[in-house]
């Protein structure tokens, strides 16, 4: 929605991070990943503490997207410290691959507590691909 971009470009603008991160959502719905990612990097520049992990799992998760998985990980690190359950079930993901089991269980045990019968599906997922056996 074009309006709607503009709002958040507005609000962007002005500062609020939320309205940032949304300009940056755009941007990278209309395939335009380079000028998402800037926004994204500007709205944590803006995020407080109730914004900051879920700016950088987007962000992340762009990165990510784009191939960029050594770049993404120190964001999913840092969202993961703000508790953005996405960021356990990729890092457990993403230690899995790189053949550390035991840093992928805790991970996936992270997301497997989280009260979201989505992410534990996911998380579920991940651990039964790389046979982890994860606590109940």
């Amino acid at each position: 929605d074009p309006g709607a971009a503009d709002a958040y470009k507005r609000g962007a603008e002005l500062g609020h991070a939320k309205s940032a991160s949304n300009f940056a959502n755009e941007l990278r719905e209309q395939g335009r990943p380079d000028e998402a990612i800037a926004a994204y990097e500007r709205a944590l520049e803006l995020a407080d503490d109730e914004t900051e992990g879920h700016i950088a799992f987007n962000l992340a998760n762009t990165l990510d997207q784009l191939g960029r998985p050594n770049d993404a990980k120190p964001l999913y690190e840092r969202a993961a410290t703000f508790g953005e359950p996405w960021s356990q079930v990729r890092l457990g993901g993403m230690a899995a691959e790189a053949g550390e089991m035991t840093k992928a269980r805790d991970y996936l045990n992270g997301a497997n507590a989280i009260d979201d019968p989505t992410v534990r599906e996911w998380a579920s997922r991940v651990a039964s691909d790389f046979n982890i056996r994860l606590d109940l």
